[in-house]
């Protein structure tokens, strides 16, 4: 059984993702799962980046990267403080913000790969032992 972090807003994906993984632990906020990251040791991290926000008025509901309150202030926090994950899956449909979570965290030393959240539903092991979709040479266009 894998000890597995997910952070959505999205209910409706909560209640499938707990279905594959029942021990996950499931975050809506960046601030939840900041402070989950905070409290203790993951073998994988599974995040969104467009949460839900208040004042949330982006073109085609995608927040840029950066955006407080979304997936990739989380990865910054991880980046500065260095939680122990072995290995993180950015499921946003936000292409551009997903590669860039991906990208920052390879930078930062840990194993990451983007594979937006219906894709992964029928092969859930992927997001632990790998695929093609690792391989940054595999990027969409």
């Amino acid at each position: 059984m894998l000890n597995v972090l997910f952070l959505d807003d999205q209910f409706e994906r909560h209640r499938i993702f707990k279905k594959i993984f029942p021990e996950a632990v499931l975050t809506c906020t960046a601030n939840e799962a900041i402070w989950a990251l905070g409290s203790r040791d993951f073998q994988v991290a599974s995040l969104d980046h467009d949460l839900a926000y208040p004042d949330w008025k982006t073109q085609n509901n995608k927040r840029p990267y950066g955006a407080p309150g979304s997936g990739s202030e989380v990865v910054e926090w991880i980046v500065k403080n260095r939680p122990k994950v072995e290995r993180f899956w950015i499921h946003s449909h936000n292409r551009d913000a997903g590669w860039k979570m991906v990208t920052a965290l390879r930078q930062a030393g840990y194993q990451a790969l983007y594979l937006p959240f219906s894709y992964q539903l029928d092969r859930p092991g992927e997001l632990y032992w790998g695929s093609e979709l690792n391989d940054p040479t595999s990027r969409p266009a």
